[in-house]
């Protein structure tokens, strides 16, 4: 047999226990009607004590029937026509099965109490881990550059003459170039007006000052 095809949900084994409790306190010659009264009143202790889980469903199963027992064995305790000797073991197991349903009832409550701790332990863990960690961040669009006007021309700039040249300073003024000469005669010409323009006081034969 194959165990991991046998689960039951929660509902279903609550079922379950519940049909194994109604089979067990069922006591004999009971009527139909006794028998749905009887039913209906572990129903209703199984709604009452409000089990959560397995562990619990079993403890509040055991608890329901060791309360039949209880009923069932004080209905013997106190029923005088019995012998003497039957009468005193009759009201101990009253007493023993008392005792034993209170230490469940303890236990149960215990456990229901360990269990709320629990469960509200990790809803509070739960709570601060979703406080504490910061809202993701709301991207937003990329915003386009604005087109920015070209800058208006400088009028001063625009406007200012253009700087003359400086002339060469401590040097003699040099003529422009002379057109160009297709004889000879224009050439001697020409050689006599430059070297009149470098050597306003006439040549004699030394190099100029620089």
């Amino acid at each position: 047999m194959d165990t991991d095809d046998l689960t039951l949900s929660e509902d279903a084994y609550n079922a379950y226990m519940l049909r194994r409790v109604m089979e067990a306190t069922t006591p004999p010659g009971e009527t139909e009607a006794d028998a749905r009264n009887r039913c209906a009143a572990i129903v209703e202790m199984f709604r009452k004590l409000a089990p959560n889980g397995a562990v619990e469903c079993m403890m509040a199963c055991h608890r329901i029937s060791l309360e039949f027992l209880l009923h069932t064995v004080m209905r013997e305790a106190a029923n005088t026509a019995l012998p003497h000797k039957e009468l005193n073991r009759s009201r101990a197991m009253a007493m023993s099965i008392s005792r034993t349903l209170h230490l469940w009832t303890t236990k149960f409550e215990s456990v229901q109490a360990r269990d709320g701790a629990r469960a509200a332990e990790t809803r509070k863990a739960e709570a601060q881990s979703q406080q504490s960690e910061p809202p993701a961040p709301v991207r937003q669009p990329a915003k386009e550059p604005r087109p920015t006007a070209p800058a208006a021309p400088n009028l001063a700039t625009r406007l200012e003459p253009p700087m003359a040249s400086s002339p060469i300073p401590n040097g003699p003024m040099i003529p422009p170039a002379p057109a160009r000469i297709s004889s000879m005669e224009e050439t001697l010409l020409a050689s006599a007006a430059l070297l009149q323009g470098m050597y306003p006081n006439g040549y004699k034969g030394e190099p100029p000052d620089p």
